[in-house]
């Protein structure tokens, strides 16, 4: 560092996490570390993604140890240990003076210590080996990895990053993480291999496949939610460390409690002070809660001393007066008939004095120490108690010094319980809300059993065909990218030499393989529903002498005479204004209350109110009526000969405007009967972005936002089709370079590569409906098929 108040030591914690942060946003291609199978491929696949990562700031340190700030002066022998020191650096002004000494030139020695130290990082080609070097302490391979994951979870979050690691104590939540899913992936794939070697049938196979898949998520989930004898936390002094931030925020809590609400068991002083503040009013106070011995002990104690003043205080929550009110009320220890006074007897005092209901009070001794007969002998201090109806004055010494009598306003049940359990409802959602997707569950997505698959670098109509002629079935498929999405699936089904054949209702198509086919459906709107209710609102009465208004004319045409006079009269006049307190607005009502706007809002027909309207409003602005839009609803129409599939796969399911229309396929198999065997539903999800380019502007505005090496620098947007996002990667054919089509070859299918599958369907599912939905690895699924193709 520069400064003297701060050195490298000091940075290296923050800086270094965060150097290896952002290099994740740098990065062309995903990272994958499920595709890594050890901690060194990890470190090796960040050093192909990322070459040379960190020597840059390796080189300012060196610089800064030899030339900078070094420990010492520019003509001492540099030591073989150049790349640091243990010793103090000089101060600034101290390399100031060698500089202007030296007019900017260094020795001989030194300029060679720094070509030397050039030269030798040149030869480091692991991160692993520049984070060592970096930090001032050791960091084990096992750290590189911890810390690796921890920025490739964090490397494009836009918000503040609260977890953040410690490096000379590094966890391994991470880390384990990455070993359970790398285990769960072999274990996995060697149950899938055992199905693949039994001599069955290819649908026999699939069959155990799908089962066994389930059965192994099931297991896994259970397993996880299981509680594991595990360290919370990586050291000892770490641990160490959070128990003692727990006992002081224990301590700090229970000093700020004062309450007096607890009691200690066993002791006479709880007998005497009763929980219980409604004592029943025929019994004695004190008689039935104190044995005999006690209360003659304190009778003869009370009979010698004498009658006192009782300093009281009110809270300002109890009297009428904004502030504490003090007053002091003259009381005894014995009452007439040589009866203990209570606390019953103070608060009827008090309610003399004040006017205040006794049954309002609650009354707290401080400062008081109670009488040696109660005391266990160890001198107390004094400290505040909640004082009851039956607890006897006397066990007090209240005629002390400094003691008083707070009265607060009584709350029952102060302390309300939360909702408990019941405040865990995942994101927020109401009873309503689980109740529907519980019943949607239960009476729709359990006819299915459904499964994803992360298909990589392929659209998924492979894996389609695939299963279709393994299982000699037919399949629904749901597109939700769309009218674009189907003229996608027609390029790709011409190109594999299907036929593709589609209806004039433009929603729905058929790719037809051999005796199979594939019913691909996508959304279209659904038509406008005549409402079944209507509502009648009573007119509001005007004000008096003013007349009812008289319901408009209508033309010829239906539309309204009155409306259309005032939008050819322009300017509205003095009146009740068109659209209420909007801006620009036609007067279409005569009267009193107000002037109208300008223009044509038209919407205040029904409620008339008046006031001034804005000089550059209208009626509702263009952004105001986006955001209370509802979204068009959204169906999908299943041909007749769709009920006969055995099998539904869902494309681009994060794009589908709603779930049901999931639903609609479901019930479009009628022809299975109750209680038969759930259909398979695959969602086939991918890292693989598809947009076809028709027209030669769509060209023009794709190419402006890829840069010379493949990349979207800004997020590409064609009409009706899914957004190219920012950092999408333009993949190229086979054997050929990532470059756009020409014009000449019009239309086609451009494809970019993302950073990740698009899960956004599957996690709906589960988060909002409760469905299960197992993952099948693309690797498994592919062998499978390939065997089967073999097979036929």
């Amino acid at each position: 560092s520069i400064l003297d108040e701060v050195a490298w030591e000091d940075l290296c914690h923050v800086f270094v996490p965060e150097m290896v942060r952002r290099a994740f946003g740098r990065m062309k291609e995903p990272f994958g570390a499920d595709r890594c199978a050890s901690e060194s491929k990890i470190a090796e696949r960040f050093d192909v993604l990322e070459p040379e990562h960190g020597r840059v700031i390796l080189f300012f340190k060196a610089f800064n140890s030899l030339v900078a700030r070094p420990s010492l002066p520019w003509h001492a022998p540099v030591g073989s240990a150049i790349s640091g020191s243990d010793g103090k650096p000089l101060s600034i002004a101290a390399v100031c003076e060698m500089y202007d000494c030296r007019w900017g030139q260094l020795p001989d020695g030194r300029r060679q210590a720094v070509l030397q130290e050039i030269r030798r990082m040149r030869e480091i080609d692991s991160v692993t080996e520049v984070l060592r070097q970096l930090l001032p302490f050791a960091f084990s391979t096992a750290d590189v990895c911890e810390l690796i994951l921890w920025a490739a979870k964090h490397g494009h979050c836009k918000k503040a990053v609260e977890q953040w690691p410690s490096l000379k104590q590094m966890p391994s939540t991470l880390t384990n993480a990455w070993r359970r899913s790398q285990q769960l992936r072999t274990d996995f794939e060697h149950e899938a291999q055992q199905i693949l070697k039994c001599e069955k049938s290819m649908p026999e196979q699939l069959d155990e496949l799908l089962l066994m898949t389930k059965l192994f998520w099931q297991r896994c989930a259970k397993e996880a939610t299981a509680p594991s004898q595990e360290f919370r936390y990586a050291s000892r002094e770490e641990a160490c460390a959070v128990a003692a931030a727990a006992r002081a925020r224990a301590a700090e809590r229970l000093a700020s409690k004062s309450k007096g609400t607890s009691r200690t068991k066993g002791m006479s002083c709880n007998q005497l002070n009763s929980s219980s503040e409604s004592d029943d009013a025929g019994r004695q106070p004190g008689s039935g809660q104190l044995a005999s011995r006690d209360l003659a002990a304190l009778q003869a104690s009370a009979s010698g001393r004498g009658p006192f003043h009782l300093e009281v205080v009110l809270s300002a929550d109890v009297g009428s007066a904004s502030h504490k009110q003090h007053l002091s009320l003259p009381m005894c220890y014995v009452e007439d008939r040589d009866v203990l006074s209570t606390g019953r007897a103070l608060r009827a005092k008090i309610a003399t004095e004040t006017g205040i209901d006794s049954r309002t009070m609650r009354l707290i001794i401080q400062g008081a120490r109670r009488m040696p007969l109660f005391t266990t002998g160890v001198e107390e201090q004094p400290k505040d108690t909640p004082l009851s109806n039956g607890a006897v004055l006397a066990a007090w010494e209240l005629e002390a010094p400094g003691v008083l009598v707070e009265v607060q306003k009584k709350q029952r049940g102060r302390n309300k319980p939360g909702n408990g359990w019941h405040a865990q409802r995942s994101r927020g959602r109401t009873y309503d809300m689980c109740i529907a997707g519980a019943i949607a569950r239960e009476t729709v997505f359990a006819k299915v059993d459904q499964y994803f698959v992360a298909v990589e670098d392929s659209s998924g109509l492979d894996i389609m065909f695939g299963l279709c002629k393994t299982l000699q079935k037919d399949a629904i498929v749901v597109c939700g990218s769309g009218f674009k999405g189907l003229e996608i699936l027609r390029h790709l089904a011409m190109v594999h030499g299907w036929q593709f054949e589609s209806d004039a209702l433009r929603s729905n198509a058929r790719i037809i393989f051999g005796s199979q086919t594939l019913f691909v459906v996508a959304e279209e709107d659904a038509p406008t529903c005549e409402p079944s209710t209507h509502y009648y609102c009573e007119p509001r009465r005007g004000l008096a002498g003013e007349q009812p208004v008289p319901i408009p004319e209508t033309n010829d045409d239906g539309t309204c005479a009155v409306v259309d006079a005032a939008l050819e009269e322009g300017k509205g006049r003095k009146g009740y204004p068109v659209g209420g307190k909007s801006g620009k607005g036609a007067a279409l009502y005569s009267g009193t209350h107000g002037k109208g706007g300008k223009g044509t809002a038209l919407d205040g027909l029904i409620g008339r109110t008046g006031g001034k309207g804005g000089k550059d409003g209208e009626c509702q602005t263009a952004a105001t009526k986006e955001k209370d839009e509802l979204p068009v609803p959204a169906m999908i129409s299943l041909p007749l000969q769709a009920a006969t599939a055995g099998l539904i796969f869902v494309v681009d399911g994060h794009f589908l405007r709603e779930t049901a229309s999931i639903s609609r396929a479901i019930w479009g198999l009628r022809t299975r009967p109750c209680g038969s065997i759930p259909v398979p539903m695959f969602h086939l999800v991918t890292d693989i972005r598809q947009v076809i380019l028709e027209t030669e502007e769509q060209l023009r505005t794709v190419n402006a936002a890829i840069s010379p090496d493949g990349r979207a620098n800004t997020t590409v947007e064609l009409q009706d089709q899914p957004c190219v996002p920012l950092g999408a990667v333009l993949l190229a054919e086979e054997g050929s370079l990532p470059v756009l089509p020409e014009v000449t070859e019009l239309p086609a299918v451009v494809k970019f590569k993302l950073r990740m599958p698009s899960l956004g369907l599957v996690t709906r599912l589960r988060d909002r409906y409760g469905c299960t939905i197992s993952e099948i690895f693309c690797d498994v699924m592919t062998s499978l098929l390939k065997q089967g193709s073999l097979q036929c």
